[in-house]
């Protein structure tokens, strides 16, 4: 985490490393939680393009690589009901 610049570790080490929430570091530090949501998106951005952290996270993945989330049937018709003509 050396070549992180201090803001962006700090808000790193706030977040995972003391477990804060972005309330509790904006309220820490004396910074909006906007600015600390930037700082935490930049440093881990830059921790990935540093080779740090994989492109993606696995948390993230869904199993088999497909969507989590449900989508929607074509033609509207909820899961269970029969289409109409």
């Amino acid at each position: 985490m050396g070549r992180l610049h201090g803001r962006e570790r700090e808000a790193l080490a706030l977040r995972f490393g003391a477990e804060l929430s972005v309330g509790e570091i904006s309220e820490l530090i004396d910074r909006p939680p906007a600015e600390v949501k930037q700082r935490l998106a930049r440093g881990t951005r830059n921790l990935i393009q540093l080779g740090v952290l994989p492109k993606e996270s696995p948390a993230r993945k869904s199993p088999a690589g497909k969507s989590a989330a449900k989508r929607p049937r074509a033609g509207g018709a909820k899961e269970g009901e029969a289409e109409e003509d």
